[in-house]
């Protein structure tokens, strides 16, 4: 994340491995990394192993990075100084989440949110969202 103007912008970094497909495959990209902007560090590391399952690979002054135990996308989380949205508005003033995670069973995290006191909604045609303050 590049820091202008008192907000962060999202930087952008394409790795290309010698194992790579060609340029003019279809299928040549993949996401690499979401990075979700944090207040506390550490309480959010505490909170993604906990609640995610998330494997610490490294940390750093400000941030750290995880990998879940299923899929191939890696979650680091950036120190900012105040808190920022993971959501953005769409029509009629509907939020949507920069990204969301897949699960096989809904029911079983919807529980363990509920039975760890984090406030979520109900399950619907969307699946779930949890609200971690």
């Amino acid at each position: 994340m590049e820091r202008r103007d008192n907000h962060f912008y999202p930087t952008y970094f394409l790795t290309i491995r010698s194992t790579d497909p060609p340029y003019d495959s279809p299928n040549m990209f993949k996401v690499g990394s979401i990075f979700i902007p944090v207040t506390d560090i550490e309480k959010s590391t505490a909170w993604y192993q906990k609640h995610l399952g998330a494997k610490k690979i490294e940390s750093w002054e400000d941030g750290a990075g995880f990998y879940l135990p299923i899929g191939s996308t890696q979650l680091t989380l950036v120190k900012v100084e105040s808190p920022q949205s993971t959501e953005f508005i769409i029509k009629d003033n509907q939020k949507n989440s920069y990204y969301n995670f897949v699960v096989d069973n809904i029911e079983t995290p919807h529980q363990h949110f509920k039975n760890n006191g984090i406030a979520t909604t109900e399950i619907n045609a969307f699946g779930v969202s949890i609200t971690n303050d």
